[in-house]
């Protein structure tokens, strides 16, 4: 196995439909399952189930203000019911590299200054829901135009049966550009990638905004995955957006 470092400088991070890779410099994931512990008399060592998970992202970065800065997004999401749909990419935007999915309640908002510093912004995330890793389909580094495809990943474990755990996809949409756009987004699996079959769409986006589809234990998923678009309308529609996918882990 080949053993590869990621510089952390590379990290991109969505919210809803916002780009805030340029609103933070730090970043803390963590994900905990409780124990069980079942450990019975007569025995030599300890033995253990795992319990419920837990997980929360911390966020930190540099405070701004005004239309679209990280103020903004946090008075409208900050308390809120309605679970942001957070995308977190430790390698950065880009076909093919993995990024967690994280449907989330902001929970912490909090703000710090010196007289001699940027005034600083901390920001905590509790999931609200399943935390999956997914792969990128298409990233926000390539504008979206006409119909297409995206990239396909490597086979996966196909399904077959109440056993498998579903999936989950994402999609961001930052900017649309043209006149009346519209952007239809679905997600595609094959068993051999020849012939391919429709598994999700999301629906029409005609501006700036993110969707979450999941799909529930018993999916069937075959082997390969990828995410085929068409955006419509006139003088020259384009697309900035993030399409991800992810299959579900099966929990006991």
């Amino acid at each position: 196995m080949v053993t590869r470092a990621v510089a952390a400088r590379k990290t991109a991070i969505a919210i809803n439909q916002w780009d805030v890779s340029n609103v933070f410099h730090d970043y803390k994931f963590k994900r905990d399952a409780a124990e069980i512990d079942i450990t019975t008399f007569g025995g030599m060592t300890t033995d253990h189930l795992a319990g419920i998970q837990k997980s929360d992202l911390d966020l930190k970065g540099f405070y701004s203000y005004g239309p679209g800065s990280i103020d903004q997004i946090v008075a409208e999401l900050f308390g809120q019911d309605d679970p942001a749909l957070v995308a977190l990419a430790p390698a950065g935007w880009g076909p093919r590299k993995p990024v967690l999915l994280v449907p989330s309640v902001l929970v912490t908002y909090d703000l710090a200054g010196k007289t001699k510093d940027a005034t600083t912004v901390d920001v905590k995330f509790a999931p609200r829901g399943a935390v999956d890793g997914g792969i990128i389909l298409a990233a926000p580094t390539l504008p979206l135009s006409g119909t297409g495809i995206s990239v396909s990943l490597d086979p996966g474990p196909a399904s077959a049966g109440p056993g498998f755990a579903g999936a989950s996809a994402h999609l961001h949409v930052f900017g649309l550009s043209g006149t009346s756009p519209s952007l239809a987004v679905k997600i595609q699996y094959s068993i051999d990638a020849i012939v391919w079959t429709d598994l999700a769409a999301f629906d029409a986006v005609t501006s700036p905004t993110a969707q979450r589809i999941v799909l529930p234990p018993g999916t069937v998923v075959n082997p390969y995955a990828r995410a085929s678009y068409a955006l419509t309308g006139t003088a020259n529609p384009s697309a900035t957006a993030l399409i991800a996918f992810a299959r579900a882990v099966a929990y006991p």
